[in-house]
Parts: structure tokens; sequence; C-alpha cells
């Protein structure tokens, strides 16, 4: 239940985000609420409420609240609050941050279906030139990215500049990929060449946290990261990284399996004469 509210998160309401911010930190209180009550705590009336509760569960608001219950019954732990706070020793924070970051992954997992990374994958094979953009945060996932996909003989292109970003968007064809990279799904660097290249024709992957932004609306498909909250200033950048790092490892495993052991050991050894060569 949880995951699919931070899935949205970005897309709701201002009024919409209070009951939203009301279900995610008073999960278990919420259960012994009636409408009326949530509309007083929260500020917004019942009828939003019942908005709210369709909108996001496709659910009544009597019906949302046994999911809930049912939820927290099979999976307590998954509803365990690891929130962070500076005011924590340094043992405790890196205790929640393992936590966290195990949440994450399974959260990661689960988000992204077998087959939409397979198709990613296949995309990927089918591309004569593959066009990655993202900027901060999300660059080391880009570089990352990139060097899997050169080292399996794929043409990955990036910059970190901008500029270069938005040029480069201007030479997609609908023979290349464009892979975008942002966490938010709003960072303008990422999304302006990102709709260029789609307005050119070329496909659009793109890699960022929930299902509904800027970004994902240009994309042909989305491979999602779970929103994380946190109260420590840039621990999101944390999170974020290694959800895209889990994703880009999910997506090279999917091309090694469409490659076969045969060609993979091949491009492998050809790698390994040139780094010999390299070193002599």
């Amino acid at each position: 239940m949880i995951e699919k509210i931070k899935q949205v998160y970005s897309s709701l309401s201002d009024k919409d985000k209070r009951i939203a911010d009301f279900m995610l930190s008073n999960y278990e209180e919420m259960l012994s609420m009636n409408i009326n009550e949530l509309a007083e705590r929260t500020g917004v009336s019942a009828s939003t409420i019942s908005r709210f509760s369709t909108y996001v569960f496709s659910l009544s608001f009597p019906q949302l609240k046994v999911a809930m219950a049912k939820s927290l019954a099979k999976n307590p732990e998954r509803n365990t609050d690891y929130s962070m706070s500076m005011d924590d020793s340094l043992y405790k924070l890196s205790s929640k941050l393992l936590l966290n970051i195990g949440k994450l992954f399974e959260e990661t997992f689960s988000m992204n279906s077998s087959s939409s990374i397979e198709t990613a994958a296949k995309m990927i094979m089918d591309a004569s030139n593959i066009y990655i953009f993202g900027i901060g945060a999300s660059g080391f996932a880009v570089q990352d990215l990139a060097q899997k996909l050169i080292k399996l003989q794929k043409r990955a292109i990036f910059n970190l500049d901008a500029n270069l970003a938005i040029m480069n968007s201007s030479l997609c064809t609908k023979d290349d990929l464009v892979i975008a990279i942002s966490y938010s799904g709003l960072t303008k660097e990422v999304l302006l060449p990102a709709k260029k290249a789609k307005e050119l024709g070329c496909p659009v992957i793109s890699i960022s946290g929930g299902n509904k932004n800027k970004l994902t609306a240009v994309s042909d498909i989305n491979l999602a990261i779970p929103l994380t909250e946190s109260k420590i200033i840039r621990t999101t950048a944390i999170y974020s990284r290694y959800g895209q790092f889990l994703i880009i490892d999910m997506i090279y495993l999917a091309l090694l399996k469409l490659l076969g052991e045969e060609s993979v050991d091949t491009i492998m050894e050809g790698y390994s004469d040139l780094l010999l060569e390299l070193k002599n």
C-alpha cells in the first residue's frame, strides 16, 4: 500500500498529498479512524478522501481500510519506520541506512516486472545508437550504464554537459534509443533532450522515481525507483543511486542472457586481449 502511494505521489494534488503524508506517517492510527475523523485530521473534506481512495487504490474508503489491515498483518516489518535523524548516533544511522537499502531493493524489484526489464534489454539490443541522459547524482548511473553497454559492444553516447545533451538529442533517429535517468522526473536537462528525441521518433526508456511524472509521460517504458522520504538533506540522493544501479544491473543481466554465454565469452576475451596490450 505504501509503495503505491510513493509511486503516484508526485502526481497528487496538494490536498491529496495531505492525505498521503498522513497515511505514510500514521499507517496504523489511520486504521482506527472513520472518514470524518481522517478529514478533520488532514484538513480536507470527506469527499476528497473518497476520491483519493478511488484514484490511488481503486477502492472505497472502507475497502481501503480493510486492504491496509491485511497488508499490515501480512507484512508488519515492511511498515516499520526507519527514518533517520541527525540526533541518532553514527552507528544507529548506519544501521538504519542498511535496513532502508534492503527495503529499497525489495521495493525496486517488486515495482519492475521481468518482462519490462527484458523489453528494455531488447530495445537496447536493437538500437543503432544509445543516447543516455542524466546529470547530478544520476550522472554516476549514466556512466555506469554506458560502461556496461560499451563492454557489450553497444554504441553508448553520453555527456554530462546539459548543452551537449540537448545537441545530441537532435541527432536521435527512430533506429536509436534514449535512456533518460532522473529520480524526480522533472530535471529540465534530462526532460528536454528526452522530449526532443521523442519528437524525432526515437523510443525513450526512463529510469525514474515512481510511475507518474513529466519524464514518464514521454517514455515508452519507465523502470521505476521507489520514492523515499527522509528528514536528512540529500539522503534521497543516496537511495535513488542504489535504486538506479540495481535497475542497471538487472538490465545488464538481461542483456547477457540475450547475447548468450558463447557470445559474451568471445566479447570478454577480446577485451582481455586489448587490456593485455595496454599493460605491455
